[in-house]
């Protein structure tokens, strides 16, 4: 892997985990916090394996599928709650950059299937 491809990785880790920080500490995100944590810490999980292994090997469809219909769910559920203000915006950015992560997962894994 090329340093500009690992740094690009890294940084969009960086900022879904900084989206999710973000809902965790805002009020009108409190009833689906834990759906957010847990999402946030199945990442840093993906993310701290991936920098000791330098390879996603370990993500499995189904445990990337589960995450994304979580946060897709979310995304529906937030957006079309009247009671919440502008900041319903910042769960349809995390399934976008969770999108973008995971064509990325998908790349290097097809990439090491390629090489093999």
């Amino acid at each position: 892997m090329r340093v500009n491809e690992y740094n690009l990785i890294i940084k969009s880790f960086a900022t879904i985990i900084g989206y999710l920080d973000i809902v965790s500490n805002i009020d009108s995100y409190n009833k689906v916090k834990d759906k957010y944590l847990y999402v946030k810490t199945t990442l840093e999980n993906w993310i701290c394996t991936f920098n000791r292994n330098k390879n996603f090997n370990h993500i499995t469809y189904e445990e990337s599928l589960k995450i994304h219909t979580i946060l897709d769910d979310l995304k529906e559920k937030i957006l079309f709650d009247k009671e919440i203000g502008d900041e319903k915006l910042i769960s349809n950015e995390i399934l976008i950059w969770y999108e973008i992560i995971i064509k990325k997962i998908n790349e290097e894994i097809g990439k090491k299937n390629v090489e093999r």
